[in-house]
């Protein structure tokens, strides 16, 4: 089996661009070290004088993490496997297409592909208020005369 000359180039580059990544997240990392209060350094550093751990303690006060840690876990653990799941059905059933059908299934995927995820808001926000079974909108305190446009509700004096 005879190798492309240039392959070896596509790892340099990967490794390039994995580097350009990790710098700032190096730097991330080693600035959480820093005692809590102290100023930012005046010049870069990748480890301060003084390592200190408690930027992590306090981050657990401000913030409940493991809550959020939970949350993130209870996803990826159901979106993932589900992801996969309809994705490998989708290649297959892709794969036993052929002629015309095959071409216009390709070509309307990657149509919707193009949508913007933006341009969905809209419709996602009117479908919510619409199903709420309060009838008021997704926005907490909002209420909603058209699907596009978000009014304040009105307090009632009592």
């Amino acid at each position: 089996m005879r190798r492309r000359a240039w392959g070896g180039w596509r790892g340099v580059a990967g490794a390039l661009v994995a580097a350009i990544f990790a710098v700032p997240l190096a730097l991330m990392v080693s600035g959480s070290f820093r005692r809590p209060g102290e100023p930012p350094p005046k010049t870069l550093e990748l480890l301060p004088d003084r390592v200190s751990l408690g930027s992590y303690g306090r981050a657990f006060d401000l913030v409940d993490l493991a809550r959020h840690a939970l949350n993130s876990l209870l996803v990826v653990a159901v979106a993932v496997p589900l992801t996969v799941l309809v994705a490998s059905w989708a290649g297959f059933a892709l794969s036993q297409l052929r002629g015309r059908v095959e071409s216009f299934v390709v070509a309307l995927s990657f149509a919707a592909l193009m949508v913007p995820t933006t341009a969905l808001l809209v419709p996602r926000f009117a479908s919510t208020s619409a199903a709420s079974p309060s009838g008021r909108s997704g926005a907490r305190g909002c209420r909603s005369g058209s699907p596009t446009v978000a009014t304040p509700a009105r307090r009632s004096s009592s």
